[in-house]
């Protein structure tokens, strides 16, 4: 009886890790700083999901907050595995009542949370499904380099934007 209690605990503590839900993290703003709040789900599609959904409440009052808008909606995602490139399609709403500091804000807590998720590199922002000439100003492929969070513009599109 005891090799079997053994045996049964021994094969729950090998099967709760895989059982756990994955989780990734969301970015939101605290401050001036982009911080990670941690959601249940991997995927970009669960990461975005959340990220517009918001902080809750109780990270509302620790000061977390989010620029953006709450009408924003994800349209469709797609991944180039091989380029390791995301491609967020978001209704227009993202924006909405748009000065220079919110908009960076956006697109900061955006990529940053996109590129959270295992394999994404790179994040593409399309708004109704188009790419936003002149809204990003240089750059419709903005990427989080691994060391410090620094931005880069990841494909330039056009000249003066």
């Amino acid at each position: 009886m005891r090799r079997l209690l053994v045996g049964a605990l021994l094969a729950l503590l090998l099967v709760a890790p895989a059982a756990r839900a994955a989780t990734s993290p969301v970015y939101f703003l605290q401050g001036e700083q982009a911080v990670g709040v941690p959601r249940d789900g991997a995927t970009i599609e669960s990461a975005v999901a959340a990220l517009l959904t918001g902080p809750t409440k109780a990270e509302r009052k620790q000061g977390l907050r989010t620029y953006i808008p709450p009408a924003t909606r994800l349209d469709e995602v797609a991944f180039d595995e091989e380029a390791h490139v995301a491609t967020v399609d978001l209704s227009g709403d993202f924006a909405d009542g748009v000065k220079t500091e919110e908009l960076g804000a956006r697109v900061a807590q955006l990529v940053f949370t996109v590129t959270s998720v295992p394999g994404v590199d790179r994040v593409q922002v399309l708004l109704e499904g188009a790419t936003p000439v002149g809204l990003f100003r240089a750059a419709t492929t903005i990427a989080a380099s691994a060391a410090g969070g620094r931005w880069r513009a990841g494909r330039r599109v056009g000249r003066g934007l």
